[in-house]
């Protein structure tokens, strides 16, 4: 299974250190998933993250709110 699919479980069960663990490996490995972390809602709860923020930084996000679909 895919460390970005591990990582929505890890979320969902609270554990935001192994949640960013999977999403650096997911990174590390250039998983196209990746590309939809910054407004996938399973994450909503990582958003204020050091961690989370540098990651997106890292992978080059705009730094502009993101909207919720309808």
């Amino acid at each position: 299974m895919p460390p970005y699919f591990l990582a929505w479980v890890a979320t969902s069960l609270g554990d935001k250190d192994e949640a960013i663990r999977l999403l650096e490996t997911s990174y590390r490995q250039r998983a196209g998933l990746l590309v939809t972390v910054r407004a996938d809602p399973f994450f909503d709860s990582l958003h204020s993250d050091p961690r989370f923020q540098d990651l997106l930084r890292r992978m080059n996000f705009p730094d502009y709110p993101v909207r919720a679909l309808p």
